[in-house]
């Protein structure tokens, strides 16, 4: 009973989580922003899984060939 319950707290935390972000990012980004971010995102997710890995930043910030923007995803990563 106690597994279940945690269960559906950490859903709802994660439910919680998504929505704050979705608030954040559409105060702070135009449409026009965050469909081009949107489509930067699409871009990078290689596998199609709605996450971006380190590989897939990587291969990204390689076509750009910008050795700061590489360390910096490094340090985000870390």
């Amino acid at each position: 009973m106690k597994a279940m319950n945690n269960l559906s707290t950490f859903q709802a935390d994660r439910k919680l989580q998504y929505a704050v972000l979705h608030f954040i990012t559409s105060q702070l980004t135009s449409t026009s922003e965050t469909r081009d971010l949107k489509a930067v995102f699409l871009e990078l997710d290689a596998n199609g899984d709605g996450k971006l890995s380190r590989e897939e930043l990587h291969e990204g910030l390689n076509l750009t060939q910008n050795s700061e923007q590489i360390a910096m995803i490094e340090e985000i990563m870390k």
